[in-house]
């Protein structure tokens, strides 16, 4: 991904951001998939959606499946330990 300085970030367009002109910009197709991958761990229901919509209709060549186990909490893969053995008891 390019590097997004200030000066760039400023020279930018309104219409290069998927939210409120200056939140998430999505001027290439890197920062666009970016985009998607902030709003889906920060953003807000409404956010999700307009961000997803817009980067769709300036490229629509970016797979947008939903992930099913994204929304759903993982439990760790971690076994637990053994119980010890008590003799003598």
């Amino acid at each position: 991904m390019a590097i997004l300085t200030a000066k760039t970030r400023a020279a930018l367009k309104p219409s290069d951001f998927a939210l409120n002109g200056s939140e998430y910009p999505i001027h290439d197709l890197a920062h666009a998939k970016n985009a998607l991958s902030r709003v889906s761990q920060d953003g807000t229901p409404a956010e999700k959606i307009i961000v997803r919509r817009k980067v769709k209709v300036r490229y629509p060549e970016i797979d947008q499946s939903p992930d099913k186990s994204a929304d759903k909490p993982q439990m760790p893969k971690v076994m637990p330990a053994p119980m010890p053995k008590m003799y003598g008891r």
